[in-house]
C-alpha cells in the first residue's frame, strides 16, 4: 500500500550552518485540508522503530537527507515557536546531502524561500472519527518528511537550515 500524504507550512526561515535542517513537520490538535487532526503520541512507535528520510516533495527516487533526531513535543513546551505552543508538534532536525545536486538544489530553495512548506508520507494504524466528524489519528507509521510548494497544515514552522 502507498503511503497516505499531508503536508505541513513552515513560516519562518534562517540560514547559517552544514546543512542541517530544523523544523516542526506536523501540528497537533488542528485540521488539516484533508480533515484530519493527529493527537499527541500518534508518531510514538513510527519514531521507536524508524527514522524517516528526506526526500523531495514525496518523491521517493529523489532522496536529499537523512533524519537526524525526530521527537514529539507537548504542547506548551517552551521550545515551540509561538504560533504552535498551544498544540505541540513533531520537531525534526536532518542533514541535507549538500554533495548531491537535489540536496545542494534544496538547501537553496530553503534559503531563497521558494520551496517554505513541509509534507509528510505516512500509513494509518489507528484512527478514529472525531464527534465533529474529523478523522483522528492516533498512531501513524511515518516513513518520510518533505520539502513542498504547498502544505495542507499552516501551522507547521521551519526553525532553522545551516548552510
Amino acid at each position: 500500500m502507498a503511503p497516505r500524504i499531508v503536508s505541513d507550512k513552515d513560516h519562518e526561515f534562517k540560514a547559517k550552518g552544514d546543512g542541517i535542517v530544523e523544523a516542526f513537520v506536523a501540528v497537533y490538535g488542528n485540521v488539516d485540508s484533508y480533515n484530519e487532526r493527529i493527537r499527541f503520541g500518534a508518531f510514538k512507535n513510527s519514531i521507536e522503530e524508524r527514522l524517516p528520510k528526506i526526500i523531495w516533495s514525496h518523491d521517493f527516487q529523489r532522496p536529499i537527507g537523512k533524519t537526524l533526531k525526530i521527537e514529539e513535543v507537548p504542547a506548551g513546551d517552551p521550545r515551540l515557536p509561538e504560533a504552535i505552543k498551544a498544540n505541540g508538534g513533531l520537531y525534526v532536525q536532518g542533514a541535507l546531502a549538500l554533495k548531491t545536486r537535489d540536496g545542494a538544489d534544496m538547501y537553496e530553495h530553503l534559503a531563497f524561500g521558494s520551496i517554505d512548506e513541509f509534507s509528510f508520507g505516512f500509513e494509518v494504524r489507528n484512527s478514529e472519527i472525531g464527534t465533529d466528524g474529523v478523522t483522528e489519528l492516533t498512531d501513524i507509521i511515518m516513513y518520510e518528511w518533505s520539502p513542498v510548494l504547498v502544505g495542507a497544515n499552516p501551522l507547521t514552522q521551519l526553525v532553522n537550515v545551516k548552510s
